[in-house]
């Protein structure tokens, strides 16, 4: 296992599809919640571990609560 991925690979982590808006959505949450890209000339990479982390049920997004009336966004 790598420990970099193309935004192709994280696509297909975040929303298990390949396709070019999949790809473009990755982009948006990446730069969304401050993950840092990695450029290569033309070419964009993340960190494995960053991807698994926005994917991880047992981590809490900052700004998001989850209470009785459903999902919050705030402070």
């Amino acid at each position: 296992m790598s420990l970099l991925i193309n935004t192709k690979q994280a696509a297909e982590l975040l929303f298990g599809q390949t396709t070019e808006t999949a790809r473009k959505r990755a982009m948006r949450l990446a730069d969304s919640n401050n993950i840092e890209p990695i450029r290569d000339g033309r070419y964009i990479y993340f960190r494995r571990k960053d991807i698994e982390n926005i994917t991880s049920p047992k981590t809490k997004a900052p700004g998001v609560a989850v209470g009785s009336k459903g999902l919050s966004l705030g402070n």
